[in-house]
């Protein structure tokens, strides 16, 4: 079911976002995350860090839902999971409705996320950042008109667009 790809893909990406770390030399403090995807389900976002650390990279949205996610950075990757709050403002978010005739959505959630750990410069890193997600996409139509909301279905433009803020400290 596409509402599933979805709520993966934003968790994922919610958990994207949360991937922020300290840079080498920076023990702790606020950090700002920004990323975007604009690939689809299970593609990998492009991801930046601001704050008490810089780096980038790309996170992949493969987890969130069923595992922690994962952004690979430049100085080492980190994981995060993104919790049972986000999780279900997602799934009120990806339940609603599709705008007709267009099948569209668009929607913004908010919700924590929990930096777990991560490798090299990010080795020991945990925090929390609280996750602003928002999704526009448009879904084709089945030939009887009907948005097509099947699990397999890819949507014909989807861009997410993901910022999160909160404070983290590497032991």
């Amino acid at each position: 079911m596409l509402k599933r790809w979805i709520l993966i893909t934003l968790a994922a990406g919610g958990a994207l976002a949360a991937f922020a770390a300290t840079s080498a030399g920076s023990q702790s403090g606020a950090i700002h995350i920004y990323e975007a995807s604009v690939k689809g389900p299970g593609a990998p976002g492009t991801v930046v860090i601001t704050g008490a650390i810089n780096d980038g990279g790309t996170g992949s949205a493969t987890g969130g839902i069923t595992g922690p996610g994962k952004v690979v950075l430049s100085k080492g990757s980190i994981k995060d999971v993104a919790t049972a709050t986000l999780i279900s403002r997602e799934q009120d978010l990806y339940g609603r409705a599709l705008r007709a005739p267009a099948c569209a959505l668009v929607g913004t959630i908010t919700g924590p996320v929990k930096i777990v750990g991560g490798t090299g410069a990010y080795a020991g890193i945990t925090g929390t950042v609280n996750a602003t997600y928002t999704v526009a996409a448009v879904l084709p139509k089945l030939k009887n008109g009907a948005c097509n909301t099947a699990h397999h279905t890819r949507p014909i433009g989807v861009a997410i667009f993901i910022k999160a803020s909160g404070n983290v400290t590497v032991k």
